[in-house]
């Protein structure tokens, strides 16, 4: 470690920091909400996006800032009623003087906007233009795991002994990308990923494994494609290929990225995109097909069409023989003979349309889409499944509408599915003074709702049986300090799994921040929640429900020691207690980065500390990885994690990253189990990433 922090203050370069803070804890919630590995890719491309191409601070592009949470919409109102009443910002250090900004969110601003009071008019569409102002960049990525699990010590072509259990392929994680833009006219990308395990190139299957599989597997093993254009006369948006699809509130259709409660707690609003091409490795949650937007005045109608192979678990009926879906998979994963079998297992048409009407500060849509599968997923024999979606044929239809009026704003979207399934939000932000905010909330999505395209806010992962009451506040104490917290309510009517009962459940956070002149940032959070689920004791034959709580505190502090030499610590703690199960843990990190301007090297480093007493009191913390890689791990037993982050710019237009993290574990000989079982105490990754720009 020491010879790392030596190295460290050696370099030279630009910020390791990818985020800004308060996106960090939301990207830690919903690692939090859901133990799924997802794709953050497409939220940092939008980031890096605004962060390469500003938007003028006077102009009605401010708004696109509230799609990626920079601001909320009671700073955009701020800044809107000082521009109203003085006229053009012109300048960064005008920005002080708009009421309802503190320091963070100034500085986080700064960012993302120019201050020209002409804005620019976007060039003549052409050929030539869009040759002339065109970027491309190629970016590939190489990530391995240098330890040898499980799954590969058997060869591949003796796999027909554990057909669940040995990796067909090599352990190189392997993503390769080309994307091009002219100007806001025309985008295309190219995306390719292997999975560690899956088969590349030459792998040998031998001759028995071939005949277990539904289908040969090759490479890549996902492959992305996608053509869009926007603002061609009445054609708004056009897209090609593979896209994502973002209206209203999330609750009848929205396949893209969402977030919910976080320490932004008056940013639980969503601002739909509606057309949006996809640049993720999601193999599942997106559209294959075309999708384009007209618009003529306030009015605008989006028409979509999508086929698409979805991975799927299949089982024959006894009575009819007859194939059927037990369930859609999500993952991504097509490592082992049962894995391959599943890819593309079934197929889901979806086809509909959005019509939206925008006038001034009114925004109403109607949304209706069907969508057909060409095998039958059958019905749930579990009580807790009862409601859910079976068949092959789904209707939806929902209304959205968002209004402001002064300084309230109100959202809302009601739902419909074709079993006769009812699902409604509403909510209302408020801006009582420019130091003052506050959201109220309400949904409930009947226990019968059906969908398979959505992602709303809500509390479970699946959508539908919950209803609940969410407040949110933000406050402006001083221009260095400011309050957030929120308290949610929530009823689940029917029984879920793991819970045999209707049940409750609530959910409270308050967080402190405040943010000094010199470079100092801290703030202090404290966050409880309590659900309840069920408890069989050996002498009871019926579940009972209790009550699981979990308490969590968290400090953390960044501050610039020396000019260009920024340290970041946190402290958190945790308590869980269900019944009998008490568990208690706490991690400690220490971040140093070095970042001078104009070099062409740059490099972080984390050394953490983590301490619990099992996985119920496992600790979540957001990690600094290589461009378009995430890393949110979930820390639980006793040991040491760290890792190393170098960048590297040789010159203009061609960076390098290079990242090695390792996490040790005290007192262990084995780490996880099945496939993915690693002998000995400790797990390392190592990437490395190239990107060209031309």
């Amino acid at each position: 470690m020491l010879l790392l922090m030596f190295f460290v203050l050696t370099v030279r370069g630009q910020s390791a920091d990818t985020l800004q803070p308060s996106l960090d804890n939301a990207l830690e919630e919903l690692a939090r909400s859901s133990d799924a590995v997802a794709d953050y890719s497409d939220l940092l491309e939008q980031y890096r996006y605004f962060l390469e191409h500003p938007v003028p601070v006077n102009g009605p592009e401010l708004k696109k800032l509230l799609e990626i949470r920079v601001i909320n919409e009671a700073q955009l109102f701020s800044i809107e009623t000082y521009i109203r009443q003085n006229g053009p910002i012109l300048s960064a250090n005008e920005l002080n003087y708009v009421q309802g900004l503190s320091n963070e969110a100034i500085a986080r601003l700064k960012r993302f906007v120019t201050y020209s009071a002409n804005l620019q008019k976007s060039r003549p569409l052409s050929f030539k233009n869009l040759v002339r102002y065109s970027r491309s960049q190629v970016l590939f990525r190489y990530e391995q795991v240098p330890e040898k699990s499980a799954g590969y010590l058997i060869p591949p072509d003796s796999a027909y002994l554990k057909p669940g259990s040995v990796y067909l392929g090599t352990p190189q994680k392997l993503y390769l990308r080309y994307a091009f833009q002219s100007e806001n006219h025309m985008r295309a990308g190219v995306t390719m990923e292997k999975d560690a395990g899956e088969v590349f190139v030459g792998s040998n299957l031998g001759d028995s494994v071939p005949q277990l599989l539904n289908k040969a597997p090759g490479f890549p093993d996902f492959f992305s494609v996608y053509a869009s254009v926007t603002d061609i006369g009445l054609l708004k948006k056009a897209v090609v290929g593979d896209y994502h699809l973002e209206f209203g509130q999330g609750l009848t259709l929205w396949s893209g990225l969402a977030f919910g409660k976080s320490s932004q707690a008056c940013q639980v609003k969503y601002y739909g995109r509606g057309i949006r091409p996809n640049t993720s490795v999601n193999e599942n949650l997106f559209f294959r097909g075309v999708a384009t937007e007209f618009g003529y005045k306030s009015l605008s109608l989006t028409a979509f069409y999508s086929r698409k192979n979805y991975d799927a678990n299949l089982e024959q009926e006894n009575s009819t023989e007859l194939e059927l879906a037990t369930s859609l998979q999500e993952t991504g994963y097509h490592r082992t003979i049962n894995e391959v079998n599943d890819k593309n297992a079934l197929s889901i048409s979806v086809y509909g349309a959005h019509l939206n009407f925008d006038y001034k500060r009114i925004r109403l849509g109607g949304t209706y889409y069907e969508s057909r599968l060409d095998i039958p997923i059958q019905k749930n024999d579990q009580p807790y499944a009862v409601y859910y979606f079976h068949g092959n044929r789904l209707q939806n239809a929902g209304m959205d509408l968002n209004a402001g009026f002064n300084k309230f704003t109100f959202f809302s979207e009601f739902s419909y599915s074709s079993n006769g399934g009812l699902a409604g939000i509403a909510g209302v932000n408020t801006f009582f003074s420019d130091r003052f905010t506050l959201t109220l909330l309400y949904r409930n999505y009947a226990k019968n709702y059906q969908t398979l395209f959505a992602n709303p806010f809500r509390d479970s992962g699946h959508v539908g049986n919950e209803n609940g009451f969410y407040l949110g506040l933000e406050a402006l104490l001083t221009k260095n300090l400011t309050l957030s917290a929120y308290a949610d309510l929530v009823a689940f009517p029917w029984m879920r799994y793991q819970v045999s009962g209707p049940s409750t459940g609530k959910s409270f956070l308050v967080q402190l921040n405040y943010e000094g002149k010199k470079d100092l940032k801290m703030y202090v959070q404290i966050r409880f929640t309590q659900k309840q689920k069920d408890n069989t004791p050996d002498d009871v034959y019926l579940s009972q429900l209790h009550n699981e709580r979990r308490l969590e505190f968290r400090y953390q502090l960044s501050y610039n020691l020396f000019r260009y030499f920024i340290l970041k610590n946190r402290l958190e703690y945790v308590h869980y207690d269900f019944v009998e199960d008490r568990q208690r843990g706490f991690l400690f990190y220490q971040d140093i980065f070095y970042r001078p301007e104009q070099t062409p090297l740059s490099a972080g480093i984390r050394f953490a500390v983590f301490n619990t007493e099992g996985w119920n009191s496992r600790i979540y913390t957001y990690e600094n990885d290589v461009l378009y890689a995430f890393s949110i791990p979930a820390l639980y037993d006793h040991g040491y994690r760290t890792y190393l982050l170098v960048s590297w710019e040789p010159v203009t237009n061609l960076k390098f990253w290079f990242r090695a993290a390792t996490t040790l574990f005290n007192g262990k000989t084995e780490l996880g189990s099945g496939a993915s079982a690693l002998p000995g105490n400790h797990r390392s990754t190592i990437k490395a990433e190239v990107q060209w720009k031309f």
